[in-house]
């Protein structure tokens, strides 16, 4: 079934079951559908959906299935009755919700029918001032019943719809392991950027009702301290919107009387340009040498400001004397993976075996001096010229996700979306930009970049202490905001004393190779 854009009339069509199986659509209900045109797809529209996703829909009801999941039909009979399992077992979505099976030439596209809903984020519009918050709290509290079945599911709000009835159901075909309310910060945050009805108040109720659905499947205070942790982190830019959090935030500590908190720590916001040239540097990564190298030239400049984005240890030997360095210094830091990891406990995946083993070195080298403030750095900085981001912009935790060839399209789409015009990232370790100017988009390593010359640009500075641009050196970059140019810089460094000091602790053998051949 190459071209299932449009189902032929000769297709089958089997009905394997409904959640509720006394509500399953009949072959003649879904075939109905399956003879019109499928939606186009765009992002904020009334259908969104992954590339390979394909919906269409009638006044009654929607078909959905994925153009790459062509399978034997015995293969798709049981993937269809195990999706089923899964969804009965949450309970998030419609009951009449009817998996079936399309069937061409001995193979089957598993596909599912559900009536119409009208997703959240057209329908709150549509809805009167009374209707809003209900609709909201409904959608946490089916957010709420699949978490305590050690589910996630997708936060954005085109994935709930609205029954005629009121009720709320979710239309995603997809479910995510837990992940300790990292997503629902995330996604909090952007309810709180995009809902510019929601007053301080309705926030609070939200956060009330959020607590309170908590409680009652056994996810209760330490729950609301990871969510609140992981809503601080969010990014939000405007007074309103850091009021709607902080109001948010005292109804789900249960505090409705409380005042008003100052916007946290974790979110780094500068109220305005500061004049003159900033210093940016990345990826430290445990060397005290590079770093030295790196802040001598900076005095040597004359450049007495900047931001380090994120990994201050991590690969290499000195930990402590790096972390040590930056809380002294007038630069801004913000939280990298590494920085998180001996800040919260190595997780059991994200990092490579060496990548790992370093870590495993470096945690008992600090203290909890040391711990406490690697996990109260912000996860961005946000300025009136650029954001700042270890990792990607269009990245939820702000500091996992990679800018490479095959990402930083999406980048630089999130952030014409967002009205972000530069970015500077680290992560990468490779020095240079991707830049959009028009319909014209690639990468640029030159050692001067005129900000004039183009629209967006995902800016990186390259790495103190583990460069991976093919040669050694510590790298960094300086932002000259009156000339309006980055210049991208390489100084060398005492190497050999870092590799000594790495044998010495007996650091994995490649570890101490790349650092020398700067991959």
């Amino acid at each position: 079934m190459e071209s299932e854009e449009r189902f032929s009339s000769q297709d089958s069509i089997e009905i394997v079951n409904a959640l509720s199986p006394g509500r399953a659509a009949t072959e003649a209900t879904v075939r109905a559908v399956l003879g019109l045109d499928a939606e186009t797809l765009h992002h904020g529209d009334t259908f969104t959906g992954r590339p390979l996703t394909r919906i269409i829909a009638s006044p009654e009801g929607v078909v959905k299935w994925s153009r790459g999941r062509c399978l034997p039909v015995a293969e798709a009979r049981e993937f269809c009755q195990n999706r089923l399992a899964e969804e009965r077992r949450l309970g998030v979505h419609h009951p009449a919700r009817t998996w079936c099976l399309v069937l061409r030439d001995g193979l089957a596209w598993p596909c599912n029918h559900t009536p119409r809903l009208l997703a959240l984020h057209v329908g709150l519009a549509q809805l009167r001032d009374d209707q809003r918050l209900p609709a909201l709290q409904a959608a946490l509290a089916l957010y709420v019943k699949a978490a305590a079945r050690g589910a996630r599911l997708d936060e954005g709000l085109s994935n709930f719809g609205l029954a005629g009835d009121g009720g709320v159901f979710y239309l995603d075909d997809d479910l995510y392991r837990w992940d300790d309310f990292l997503g629902l910060g995330a996604g909090l945050g952007v309810w709180f950027r995009q809902l510019a009805w929601l007053t301080p108040g309705q926030a609070q109720r939200l956060g009330v009702a959020l607590g309170e659905a908590l409680a009652q499947v056994a996810l209760g205070a330490e729950s609301v301290t990871a969510l609140a942790q992981r809503l601080r982190d969010a990014m939000l830019v405007t007074d309103a919107q850091r009021e709607r959090r902080e109001a948010f935030l005292r109804g789900l500590a249960g505090q409705a009387d409380s005042p008003p908190v100052a916007a946290p720590a974790a979110v780094s916001v500068s109220a305005a340009p500061a004049a003159g040239r900033l210093a940016v540097l990345a990826d430290v990564h445990g060397n005290w040498p590079a770093l030295q190298a790196v802040l001598a030239e900076l005095e040597r400049l004359g450049v007495t400001e900047g931001i380090v984005l994120g990994d201050v240890v991590g690969y290499g030997p000195h930990p402590r004397q790096c972390i040590q360095a930056l809380r002294e210094s007038t630069l801004r830091v913000i939280k990298g993976n590494h920085d998180n990891a001996l800040a919260r406990g190595i997780p059991e995946l994200g990092f490579s075996r060496f990548a790992r083993w370093a870590l495993e070195w470096s945690a008992p080298q600090l203290d909890e001096a040391d711990r406490r403030w690697l996990d109260g750095l912000p996860l961005y900085h946000q300025d009136p010229d650029f954001l700042a981001v270890h990792g990607a912009p269009q990245d939820r935790s702000y500091f996992n996700a990679y800018v490479y060839r095959m990402t930083y399209e999406d980048n630089l789409d999130y952030m014409a979306e967002h009205g972000i015009r530069l970015c500077f990232h680290g992560h990468t370790h490779v020095q240079g930009y991707y830049f959009r100017r028009g319909t014209l988009q690639d990468f640029g390593n030159e050692a001067v970049l005129e900000l004039g010359s183009i629209d967006h640009g995902l800016i990186c500075p390259g790495s103190v202490g583990q460069p991976r641009s093919r040669r050694p050196g510590a790298e960094f970059a300086v932002l000259d905001r009156a000339v309006r140019r980055v210049s991208f810089y390489r100084v060398d460094y005492e190497l050999e004393a870092t590799i000594a000091d790495m044998a010495r602790a007996e650091f994995p053998a490649p570890l101490m190779a790349r650092l020398r051949a700067g991959e």
